[in-house]
């Protein structure tokens, strides 16, 4: 067996492990870049040392590269507002499902039926979230 079919298996192997526990695009960029090692190591004869130095070039200026580009990619939004769907809602304009009677009423958000703190107002109202105080949404009357 040829030393580019090493480093083919070797990135197939890098390719499976990044898709089973998700490394964050590391062993993505490993993968690929032992995949281009096996294409050179084909078109040439290299010494194994020189083909690993090789490998160890292109991952390190692979990663530097994608570390510079990774913010315009990749969101951090999903991740602030993981398990705090309430803040989701903040400045949305609903109308009001049940009216606010003694400070408490319901609004319905999609499919869900949402407790709103506020003035006393009548059902139908049109109001603003303004706020998040646990599971209940603060809002205002929009005039």
């Amino acid at each position: 067996m040829h030393d580019y079919h090493y480093w083919l298996i070797f990135s197939l192997i890098l390719g499976i492990i990044e898709l089973t526990i998700g490394a964050n695009f590391f062993l993505m960029w490993c993968g690929l870049s032992a995949l281009f090692v096996s294409g050179l190591t084909y078109l040439f004869a290299w010494p194994l040392e020189g083909q690993w130095i090789i490998f160890s070039i292109i991952v390190i200026v692979v990663l530097f590269i994608w570390q510079k580009f990774k913010p315009k990619f990749m969101s951090k939004q999903p991740s602030i507002m993981l398990n705090q769907r309430a803040h989701q809602y903040l400045h949305r304009e609903l109308y009001l499902e049940e009216a606010i009677v003694n400070g408490f009423g319901k609004v319905k958000i999609d499919d869900s039926s949402w407790r709103v703190e506020g003035v006393d107002l009548p059902q139908g109202t049109k109001v603003k979230v303004i706020g998040i105080d646990g599971t209940i949404l603060k809002v205002a009357r929009i005039t």
